[in-house]
């Protein structure tokens, strides 16, 4: 797993973080293929539940 993009879940809040500072997140192919993949997993992730 790359560590270009980042992930990280609190709640019912995702967060994805470009992590390419030294090159102030300029896309590449590197972070392309992280980018999916951290949001290939929010997508597989389970729903919270809302209550009403």
């Amino acid at each position: 797993m790359s560590d270009a993009a980042l992930s990280e879940r609190e709640g019912p809040i995702r967060t994805v973080t470009l992590n390419r500072p030294e090159r102030l997140n300029a896309m590449n192919p590197e972070l392309v293929g992280a980018l999916a993949d951290r949001l290939a997993e929010a997508n597989a992730a389970p729903r919270p539940v809302q209550s009403s």
